[in-house]
């Protein structure tokens, strides 16, 4: 299957390294030159995340000083109660 490099980095990095990770990524599951069936899905995908059991956003690899703007991000996420 071919994909992007940007999708190929990402799974190399959130990939477990012994055990199996099932995943489901836009860019594979969804015909990215289809553009009603992209309209439809991209429609949907907020209800796909609310009832996912884990969601993972792929930002790209660490870059600029990221490392510290997701340091930032964590603890201002840390400040935020769910309920």
């Amino acid at each position: 299957m071919s994909t992007t490099q940007n999708l190929a980095t990402a799974l190399q990095h959130l990939r477990y390294k012994d055990e199996a990770r099932i995943m489901w990524t836009d860019s594979v599951c969804i015909n990215q030159n289809g553009l009603n069936e992209k309209s439809h899905q991209v429609a949907f995908m907020g209800e796909v995340c609310k009832n996912a059991r884990q969601v993972v956003v792929w930002l790209g690899p660490a870059a600029d000083n990221s490392g510290r703007a997701m340091t930032v991000f964590g603890e201002i996420g840390s400040q935020v109660a769910v309920d």
